[in-house]
């Protein structure tokens, strides 16, 4: 049986606490799940640090092996070692804010230029489309468009209630009037937990 506290007036406040079959829930501000860390505000902004560190540490190791590795070893690894962290869970924190991402995209950027022996300062985008890499942002734009398509064709109609469609709120034949609102999709990430998915890498 789940309670809450209230404060002496009666009133619930924003420190209330939770009992949960007789025993007090500890307030945390922040938490992992199924190894995504999730703090009390939803930022994910301790995950994308958690698995920043992980990641730049992974891209130190490419870096030593560049000298005795060829270029497509460095590619494997590089799939290895860094993409499983960044594909495995983008569909719930990779709508947070582009400021937090950057810090991804620019350890990608890092690594491509490891493997491909660049200067630190060279543009990374050329390099991504030869390795056939994606950066974090077309990550979570390729993620997100490959569920959406899923929810309409393919996963069961119960998804459908997820998302509004304009035709739901007017009568108008439009060519748009079976589009997605916007604010269904992001209602939806909040509590939908993606799976772990590797993304293809692409060799020369």
């Amino acid at each position: 049986m789940t309670s809450m506290e209230n404060s002496d007036d009666g009133t619930s406040h924003k420190n209330a606490d939770i009992i949960l079959d007789n025993v007090k829930l500890q307030r945390v501000t922040k938490t992992k799940f199924l190894g995504v860390i999730m703090d009390e505000n939803l930022t994910w902004k301790c995950h994308i640090d958690g698995i920043s560190k992980t990641i730049s540490r992974n891209i130190g190791i490419i870096n030593k092996l560049k000298f005795y590795m060829p270029e497509r070893v460095l590619q494997t690894l590089y799939c290895t070692l860094v993409l499983p962290y960044i594909n495995y869970g983008i569909l719930i924190w990779g709508n947070t804010c582009k400021t937090y991402l950057e810090k991804i995209h620019k350890l990608q950027k890092w690594a491509v230029r490891t493997i491909s022996n660049s200067h630190y300062r060279s543009h990374s985008g050329p390099l991504f489309h030869k390795y056939d890499f994606l950066n974090v942002f077309d990550t979570y734009k390729l993620e997100l468009g490959v569920f959406m398509y899923n929810c309409l064709n393919q996963f069961p109609n119960s998804f459908n209630n997820f998302f509004t469609k304009r035709s739901h709120i007017h009568s108008y034949h439009t060519r748009n009037s079976n589009n997605i609102i916007k604010q269904g999709i992001k209602r939806f990430l909040l509590i939908k937990q993606s799976e772990p998915q590797a993304q293809s890498c692409g060799t020369p």
